[in-house]
């Protein structure tokens, strides 16, 4: 099951006060941990993002010298 970022973060801001009290380590990673398991993001079955490149490449070369040596007659 996935976790929603904003609900996360939303919950950590909201527990701020709380958690400037407790001053063991283990035990603020355990609160921290466990209030945000609250907050799932339900079953999306037709979500689906490929890892694929966006964008084609272009058909144009990456310029790799001084624009004025491009320049015809100034080089």
């Amino acid at each position: 099951m996935a976790y929603q970022f904003k609900s996360t973060l939303t919950t950590v801001t909201d527990m701020l006060p709380v958690l400037g009290l407790i001053s063991n380590a283990d035990e603020l990673c355990t609160v921290l941990y466990r209030c945000c398991l609250q907050h799932a993001v339900g079953n999306r079955p037709d979500r689906y993002e490929p890892r694929v490149l966006k964008r084609r490449p272009k058909k144009y070369k990456l310029m790799q010298k001084p624009r004025s040596e491009y320049k015809p007659g100034e080089a």
